[in-house]
């Protein structure tokens, strides 16, 4: 988490864990949004990659990690509960709300120069 304090000013960390660390954060100035994770992930993408990587093996040979929280138990035989999906949903949906806000308060103050009166040159 120490790399947390080179986040750039007005960049805050919006959620975090304590096991895969860093999830979300937002730039209210520039209205980006940093996603880490993979709500957009069907129920088996995950499954997918983890099986893919366990039969590839890792480049230094070390175990191939089952992903934290993904299987019931943490145990791959079983099956796959799509625990996100609730989640993600909310997710997008506030998030389409901020960048619908911060489009609007775009168009207000530019419409607001718009309609300054122009000042005459002396």
């Amino acid at each position: 988490m120490e790399d947390m304090t080179k986040l750039g000013a007005g960049v805050e960390l919006v959620v975090n864990n304590d096991i895969t660390g860093p999830c979300v954060m937002w730039d209210r100035e520039r209205c980006f949004c940093y996603m880490l994770n993979h709500f957009e992930y069907e129920w088996d993408t995950l499954d997918g990659e983890y099986r893919r990587d366990l039969k590839k093996g890792s480049p230094d040979g070390s175990a191939t990690q089952i992903p934290a929280y993904y299987y019931p138990d943490d145990d791959p035989s079983k099956p796959v509960v799509h625990s996100w999906l609730q989640n993600g949903i909310v997710f997008y949906n506030n998030w389409i709300s901020e960048v619908q806000k911060h489009v609007q308060k775009k168009k207000n103050a530019q419409n607001q120069l718009q309609s300054a009166p122009a000042r005459s040159r002396l």
